[in-house]
């Protein structure tokens, strides 16, 4: 079960409440070592053993060095990305992860895109997150932990309709085997949408199929 869009809607209005920003948020690793240079490959193994070992501040060091050589370098910006989100460093986490988003363009991965909305999230800039997620989904509607964030940034704005949305999918997803933690989640969206005078369920496209 996949969607072409959650529907997120475009104009969100700040709730005014902020949540503490989340600490040490689960974040993606590994690069795909057949696409690194061998220089790339020895920056990566170091950078991977200094975080390994806490040495953030060594690998910080390694990595600026790198950028000051190659600002715009792919894998150096995804390692600076994780190192900088190791070390809690948000809104240097952001930073990074825009100019690689820039590089990577329309086939930025599922992790670049995880990081972005979960180093926002970290700033309390949920608006942003909000917007992070949805051009995540865009090109990522069938990953479940981008579809997963998605739902949780719209329900801390109050964005039911677009919750109802991204938690129909992630229910979807889970087939016969749906958590009931997330059944709650669903119906209380649900819920929340049409005391608010939204749709019970709004309208998104399957790719290749008809409007649910």
């Amino acid at each position: 079960m996949t969607v072409a869009s959650l529907g997120i809607n475009e104009n969100i209005e700040d709730p005014g409440n902020h949540a503490k920003p989340l600490v040490g948020p689960p974040v993606p690793v590994g690069l795909d070592r057949g696409i690194l240079s061998n220089n790339e490959m020895a920056l990566h193994a170091s950078i991977q053993t200094l975080v390994a070992d806490g040495k953030l501040k060594e690998a910080e060091e390694k990595i600026a060095i790198a950028l000051k050589r190659d600002s715009k370098n792919e894998s150096v910006l995804v390692l600076a990305s994780l190192v900088s989100m190791a070390d809690q460093r948000w809104e240097d986490a952001v930073s990074r992860l825009m100019k690689l988003r820039e590089i990577q363009g329309d086939q930025a991965p599922a992790m670049t895109h995880l990081m972005m909305i979960r180093a926002l999230r970290c700033l309390d800039k949920h608006l942003e997150a909000m917007e992070a997620a949805m051009i995540a989904v865009r090109s990522h509607y069938d990953n479940q932990e981008i579809v997963e964030e998605a739902a949780s940034v719209a329900e801390y704005l109050n964005e039911w309709e677009s919750a109802v949305l991204a938690l129909d999918v992630l229910v979807e997803m889970h087939g016969d085997d749906v958590p009931k933690e997330l059944i709650t989640r669903w119906d209380t969206a649900k819920l929340m949408a049409m005391a608010f005078g939204m749709t019970d369920k709004a309208e998104f496209t399957i790719p290749g199929g008809e409007a649910k």
